[in-house]
């Protein structure tokens, strides 16, 4: 399964407007923990793989991520658990056709070295906006990423393509960017996570141009030089 979302972090004094906002008679809210796993070395990190159990209310649901050519989209592979807490279950992974075989050998590999490196503590609202031709899922998250020796306060919302096209997404999401002054955060949970975990303060910026938008472009068009695809 492939997902195409977009991640904003909330300016301080725009969260409480924007949670009124956002509300809608069909919300939903989920209390999600997480325990992200990798070796000692950060291996799947490194791989821009993330491995997380996630409990879902009263679920336990473990998924992998992995990265794919488009940057916008990854692929998920997820299978539910038993409700208490549970080892880690490779196996699904490892008889997967549709992973690759280099992916799986980094698994087979390496899966005695996997344990917790860090957790997430987050209260999730959803709602479903029926907007043109699309269905979007509109996730606002508040909560933390912790490891044993420190932790990291969340403010985030997310823009979930269910069904249409992205250039109705992207239609759906600027007037709200200028009106709550949201910025776009490509990094996820998993890779602020391990940032934490390695005690890294910033991206690294390894190189960097000019910018350069054409009034004339389409949405999809604009989105691929913000973010190549």
């Amino acid at each position: 399964m492939f997902e195409i979302e977009l991640k904003f972090q909330i300016p301080q004094e725009k969260q409480d407007a924007l949670i009124k906002a956002f509300q809608r008679k069909n919300d939903r809210s989920l209390h999600l923990q997480a325990k992200y796993y990798d070796t000692p070395s950060f291996i799947l990190s490194e791989h821009s793989i993330s491995l997380r159990q996630r409990l879902e209310n009263d679920q336990w649901v473990q998924t992998l991520k992995l990265p794919t050519a488009q940057k916008l989209k990854r692929a998920e592979f997820e299978h539910v658990l038993a409700t208490d807490e549970n080892e880690l279950d490779l196996e699904g992974y490892l008889k997967n056709k549709q992973i690759d075989k280099s992916i799986q050998t980094l698994l087979e590999q390496n899966k005695s070295l996997l344990e917790i490196q860090f957790q997430t503590d987050i209260e999730r609202r959803l709602s479903i906006f029926h907007f043109q031709n699309s269905q979007i899922e509109v996730s606002y998250d508040q909560g933390q990423i912790f490891t044993q020796d420190d932790r990291l306060t969340l403010h985030e919302l997310e823009f979930e393509l269910k069904q249409g096209t992205v250039q109705d997404l992207i239609s759906f999401i600027l007037p709200r960017v200028k009106r709550y002054g949201l910025w776009l955060d490509v990094r996820s949970k998993a890779q602020q996570g391990f940032q934490l975990a390695q005690n890294i303060q910033d991206n690294p910026v390894e190189f960097q141009t000019s910018l350069q938008l054409n009034a004339k472009d389409t949405a999809e068009i604009a989105l691929n030089v913000l973010v190549p695809i």
